[in-house]
């Protein structure tokens, strides 16, 4: 039987052992008897039998713990390797092999014996016990930011009003001007500080909106401190929803951008000095008659050479009924 078997495997192109055929016999036998044949014939699982068990031994991984909890909680693998080299031979230890020592810190980590990221943990030492503590600090949830989303254009006055902030630096003197542009009209307002938070960015907007008897619903802006905190909440009383911008992503504000470029090469570069020797209240008053005539008088490419104001009060054309 054994050689009829044999033969038959090496004529047909199966090189399988004599064994293997047997042992596929027999399972079809024991099914075959009970009328099971369908279980027979169903793939088996592969899962080894025998696994490899570790053969490091303890007094290098826990040194391995050691070196990573109390003196360097991200050293690789590599470096790990010439510190261990000296450690071994001193202790009579088999060395290992680098890739060897990274397996040993990802299963540290996946066991949670040793940190995953060193900004989660507070690594202290018990007066008591004598022992290394290691507390992970949970992190905080980072609040989801509103974005804008790129069908919403501005429909109507105070729909979207964009915010930002500019820095003029003479000598050791810096100001800095808080602007704001209403989308729809292109109606702009702009005042000067001695410092930037969100007090000052409060004041902007809410001047904006007394100036100009603006009702805004939404605002939009970078990710600058001045407009968290007193900012924000001035938002949130007045029921206006604030469009945060990507990190880094200064076209996404391109109104108010292109605002501020025309603010400085028709104003500000032209008044350096009076920005140096005048006190903040009296450049703003400089200021606010740059501002009239910017929105009263000057003719904008964007708005078919209409002043914003002419453009605002415009009369709403309705299309004739065919």
């Amino acid at each position: 039987m054994a050689a009829t078997v044999d033969s038959f495997s090496y004529q047909h192109g199966c090189k399988i052992s004599v064994s293997t055929i047997y042992s596929w016999k027999k399972e079809y036998d024991q099914y075959h008897d009970h009328g099971r044949i369908h279980t027979a014939l169903a793939p088996k699982s592969r899962k080894p039998k025998r696994f490899r068990v570790s053969e490091t031994d303890p007094r290098l991984i826990d040194e391995i713990t050691r070196i990573r909890i109390c003196e360097n909680p991200i050293i690789g693998k590599a470096k790990l390797y010439h510190i261990l080299e000296p450690f071994c031979k001193e202790k009579g230890i088999k060395m290992v092999s680098e890739s060897t020592i990274g397996k040993i810190i990802a299963r540290l980590k996946k066991n949670n014996l040793i940190p995953r990221d060193k900004r989660n943990i507070d690594v202290k030492l018990n007066g008591k016990t004598g022992k290394i503590e290691v507390k992970e600090i949970k992190a905080k949830l980072r609040k989801k930011k509103n974005r804008k989303p790129k069908e919403h254009v501005a429909s109507y006055f105070g729909d979207i009003v964009q915010c930002d902030a500019i820095m003029y630096q003479i000598g050791n003197l810096k100001r800095y001007f808080v602007c704001c542009i209403d989308l729809h009209s292109r109606i702009s307002y702009a005042k000067a500080y001695d410092t930037l938070n969100s007090k000052n960015a409060t004041d902007c907007i809410t001047e904006f909106e007394r100036k100009f008897k603006l009702r805004i619903n939404h605002v939009q802006t970078d990710n600058g401190l001045e407009y968290h905190k007193y900012f924000d909440l001035y938002l949130d009383e007045q029921n206006i929803k604030h469009y945060w911008n990507y990190p880094r992503s200064p076209k996404m504000n391109a109104f108010i951008e292109r605002f501020n470029r025309t603010l400085e090469d028709e104003f500000i570069d032209w008044r350096l000095k009076s920005l140096r020797d005048l006190r903040v209240s009296e450049f703003n008053q400089l200021l606010t008659n740059y501002l009239e005539y910017y929105n009263y008088k000057r003719p904008h490419h964007s708005l078919q050479l209409m002043t914003p104001i002419e453009y605002l009060n415009k009369p709403i054309e309705i299309p004739e009924c065919m």
